[in-house]
């Protein structure tokens, strides 16, 4: 169902819900969050902040002898916890070359995600609340990214030396953060519930979103039509060159089967 306004909905009587419906308006807070990294306030919040960590990891057959320092190719010497490392012995037997990449990993710091109070309002001026909406607002793309940024590490010189000694070293922390923000109009689409106010114990109308996105509800419509029209040419597609196959099969399955007429006539 779409209403003309999302003060119609308040029309409906308790044994009509829950109801499928679409809604169109502006996300509003009493209680907004605030952006980490940015100014704006939300009604949804989400980010994370992951560690990134550059570590060497060395391939060989044989142990480092206690004592002698395994070179890499060129020279270059390896942090001393490199040394206990299977090692592959070349040429000279003082000469360890060692067969070693880099391997870049990750590790999460922090991860938050934060919903509000919050709701959709229209020019009618009825607000229609909104509860779950985090994976509705993901998968209809309605979040609005506001920091993706690597920030570099600044390790003192004695730190990047007990890094060197583990093998590794951290490169910076790569910060993400993505919002709901306030005054955003987006398209709701889900189900419409009645509940119970935990404030007045009055009852009001909440819609539980499967899809939060920007796009107005014709634009979703003609898009899911294009898709359904492609999923079935596929299909008509697959079908006929199943067909096809199959013919062909049967077909040389059927030569086989034929006597051969020079032999028969000899």
């Amino acid at each position: 169902m779409q209403p003309s306004n999302i003060k119609v909905l308040g029309k409906f009587q308790s044994h009509e819900a829950p109801l499928f419906v679409s809604v169109r308006g502006s996300v509003t807070s009493d209680e907004p969050l605030q952006g980490h990294y940015s100014e704006e306030k939300a009604a949804i919040l989400k980010g994370s902040e992951v560690l990134a960590i550059e570590r060497l990891e060395i391939a060989g057959s044989s142990p480092a002898r206690a004592g002698s320092m395994p070179a890499l190719e060129g020279g270059a010497q390896l942090p001393p916890a490199a040394a206990s490392l299977p090692v592959q012995e070349v040429g000279s037997a003082h000469t360890k070359v060692l067969t070693c990449k880099s391997v870049r990993l990750n590790r999460m710091l922090e991860c938050q995600e934060q919903e509000a109070a919050w709701g959709l309002r229209d020019g009618s001026g009825a607000v229609l609340r909104d509860e779950g909406g985090l994976e509705a607002a993901e998968a209809g793309g309605a979040l609005r990214t506001t920091c993706n940024d690597f920030i570099p590490s600044t390790h003192g010189g004695r730190s990047r030396l007990a890094e060197e000694e583990l093998g590794e070293r951290q490169l910076g922390v790569q910060v993400n953060e993505e919002l709901l923000p306030l005054g955003e109009v987006i398209t709701g689409v889900g189900m419409l519930h009645r509940k119970v106010d935990d404030v007045d114990s009055r009852q009001m109308l909440v819609l539980h979103p499967e899809i939060l996105t920007r796009k107005p509800l014709q634009q979703l419509i003609n898009e899911e039509e294009k898709n359904v029209e492609a999923c079935e040419r596929a299909a008509m597609f697959s079908w006929v060159m199943t067909a096809g196959l199959a013919v062909s099969a049967l077909s040389a399955l059927h030569k086989e089967s034929l006597p051969d007429s020079g032999k028969r006539w000899r």
